[in-house]
């Protein structure tokens, strides 16, 4: 369907932008979300090797709340840590 006129496509326009400006977000937030997720894998690694392994207890139990802190975050559970 071909039209001719410059309204339709001045619509058309728009809304591919708006098409793409949703694809990057939903990129962005995607690519976010395993970056946290990631980050708090980290933290539990760090904190259960603390437990296991002779090390501080306080830091280990401190890096396992992180842990939950971040994941929680990942998933919208807690309040985010930015606007």
């Amino acid at each position: 369907m071909t039209t001719t006129d410059p309204e339709s496509e001045k619509t058309r326009e728009d809304r591919d932008a708006v098409v793409r400006s949703a694809v990057a977000d939903a990129i962005f937030d995607a690519v976010g979300t395993l970056s946290l997720l990631g980050f708090s894998l980290l933290f539990l690694a760090v904190g259960v090797r603390g437990l296991l392994i002779d090390g501080s207890t306080g830091l280990a139990v401190a890096s396992l709340a992180v842990s939950i802190a971040v994941a929680g975050a990942a998933f919208e559970l807690v309040p985010p840590f930015r606007d």
